[in-house]
């Protein structure tokens, strides 16, 4: 139970942390960065734990477009609402985003 409570205070912290994020930096560079980062931490440890990457060269274009698409471009218009609202108010809504889901799926 520690650890769910853990997980959405800092689920939580994230909102606030990237409004101050977005004071020294544009909502572009700035996901950017973060992204590069992240990809960056997550291959160095499938390299240190497995020794090798398991892509092969017809998956690569598929990967490159998933990034752009799904994952770089729904944390753009995040950090957009984010620098144009509430913090407070984007996390509320955020967090609202999977019981909205199974209710537009229901109907």
């Amino acid at each position: 139970m520690f650890f769910v409570i853990l997980l959405y205070a800092l689920f939580a912290s994230l909102f606030p942390l990237s409004k101050v994020g977005l004071q020294c930096s544009e909502p572009f560079f700035f996901i950017g960065v973060r992204m590069t980062v992240a990809g960056i931490l997550l291959l160095a440890y499938q390299l240190i734990r497995y020794r090798r990457l398991p892509i092969e060269r017809q998956h690569l274009i598929l990967f490159v477009l998933l990034a752009l698409i799904n994952i770089f471009m729904t944390n753009t218009a995040e950090i957009w609402s984010i620098d144009h609202s509430e913090s407070s108010k984007m996390c509320l809504i955020y967090s609202l985003s999977p019981f909205l889901s199974a209710l537009v799926a229901y109907f």
